[in-house]
């Protein structure tokens, strides 16, 4: 295939702006705290561009309309429930977030519970579920580079992948911030783009319509065949959402308690609007491209529908919803492996300096073994839907964590042991759980196994353990004051 020469000046474009910003953000960073969460100083436009950039990912642009290209109205099923569910509960607990005063969600843990091992188990299975969805996002830059540009899929990987890991690695959060705001309104310009031009094409054409195919007309279908299913991809976006690190952060990060409220609360209708635009995107796409359905629809899309200048404004939207998801999923690995892993057990009492310099090494070092992974894969392996692979990282991530976090804020009774058992559990439930439902063993999905698990655990642990001091307690609950006496609640 040949060099698409104007999509790949355009691509070229793009990366140097997005490179600016990241040494603009390295010529204001100098703290731990800088790097984590801009020092807990992120505005309204700030915080909500970086939200909804870092939410609209390879994951939703082309695993999402590659999977409405399939199964039509069912990708409104697979995600806006859980999504909008998740955003309400970050909503909902932001005023405890910003309250308690920590960098990370594991630091929130360690802080509620008591635990510096339950601290860095945290991180861990992070940083574990990280690289699948890390991994699912590189393949939608080779889906990018090669369907549009003509890049060869491996060789994209490897030289997007290394590009994004210096300018997170610059700024940490002030840069990944300040690129996911400029990306959020090239992903929104692009995505409508797209709309409008697969809608125009279908009210201009008396011989197709949205509803021709009635299978797509079905919300059921794919990953969601029946209400089981709608009720396990509820719960693997609901609470993968509600605890997802990077969400978590900008909610951290929020300049006060308002703005941290109102963020994912506008995010989650911006969300239902993306949302439906993919859907039609994808459903006019197998119109008129049914030798395309799936990740490679919407690449087709560009090239065989849209095409010339406002092509390439519709790949840059592509390439901002993988680079936006991205940054953001590195800049959470380096900062928890730093604050919650090294700073734990590897480093005596370690200096602000020595946890920014260590945030940056293990954002390249994660980064550039997940590249190189992801390379390899493209290049020797085989690839699954892209929406099919992060779903099963979001569904690990939210069945381990999901419950120590909800447990922590909002029952007093929660106690360490129960958390450890209700992280060990959901994880065991959401790794074991897949081969299991796949040999029949497990009639449903894994996300309820590990939900099942991970609440039993909690439960009961925490009713015949002791409960933790209140000075754990006190920066969560209001009512709770150091000079209070333990007892049951």
């Amino acid at each position: 295939m040949a060099i698409n020469m104007l999509y790949l000046g355009w691509f070229v474009f793009y990366l140097l702006i997005v490179l600016g910003i990241g040494i603009w953000g390295w010529r204001n960073t100098s703290t731990q705290a800088d790097f984590a969460t801009a020092s807990q100083g992120l505005s309204l436009p700030l915080a909500l561009g970086s939200l909804f950039a870092s939410f609209m990912s390879a994951l939703t642009v082309i695993g999402g309309i590659g999977y409405a290209s399939e199964y039509g109205w069912a990708f409104m099923t697979l995600y806006t429930v859980g999504a909008v569910g998740g955003m309400m509960f970050l909503s909902l607990t932001a005023k405890k977030w910003q309250n308690i005063q920590v960098n990370s969600l594991s630091e929130m843990i360690r802080v509620r519970y008591g635990s510096d091992l339950l601290q860095a188990l945290t991180a861990a299975i992070i940083v574990f579920t990280y690289a699948i969805i890390l991994i699912a996002q590189l393949f939608g830059i080779g889906f990018i580079v090669e369907g549009i540009i003509g890049i060869s899929m491996p060789i994209g990987i490897l030289s997007v992948g290394l590009f994004f890991i210096v300018y997170t690695i610059l700024g940490g959060m002030k840069s990944v911030a300040r690129t996911d705001l400029f990306q959020a309104g090239v992903m929104g310009l692009g995505v409508l783009i797209m709309a409008v031009v697969v809608i125009g094409r279908v009210l201009n054409d008396p011989a197709n319509s949205f509803t021709d195919l009635a299978s797509y007309n079905d919300v059921y279908g794919g990953s969601t065949p029946d209400n089981l299913g709608v009720f396990a991809l509820f719960l693997v976006f609901g609470l993968g959402i509600a605890i997802h690190p990077y969400y978590v952060q900008r909610v951290i990060a929020a300049k006060d308690i308002k703005t941290a409220r109102l963020v994912p609360a506008v995010n989650s209708m911006a969300v239902i609007l993306f949302y439906l635009l993919i859907t039609v995107i994808g459903i006019g796409g197998a119109l008129y491209l049914p030798e395309q359905t799936g990740d490679t629809m919407a690449p087709a899309i560009i090239t065989e529908l849209v095409g010339g200048v406002i092509g390439a404004i519709a790949m840059m939207a592509i390439l901002a919803g993988v680079q936006s998801t991205t940054d953001s999923l590195l800049h959470i690995v380096g900062v928890y492996t730093s604050n919650d892993i090294y700073a734990v057990y590897f480093a005596d009492d370690p200096s602000d300096k020595q946890l920014l310099r260590w945030s940056r090494i293990f954002t390249g070092l994660f980064g550039v073994i997940v590249v190189f992974i992801a390379t390899y894969q493209a290049a020797f392996g085989e690839l699954e839907l892209i929406a099919v692979i992060g779903a099963y990282g979001w569904g690990t991530l939210g069945g381990s964590l999901f419950v120590a976090v909800a447990a922590g804020m909002f029952w007093k009774r929660a106690t360490t042991e129960g958390a450890i058992a209700a992280v060990v559990l959901g994880f065991l439930g959401g790794v074991v759980g897949r081969p299991l439902a796949q040999q029949g063993i497990w009639p449903l999905h894994e996300i309820i196994f590990a939900t099942i698990l991970s609440i039993l655990g909690m439960v009961v642990v925490s009713l015949i353990t002791d409960r933790v001091d209140d000075e754990n307690l006190a920066p969560i609950f209001d009512d709770v004051t150091l000079s209070e006496s333990p007892a049951d609640d």
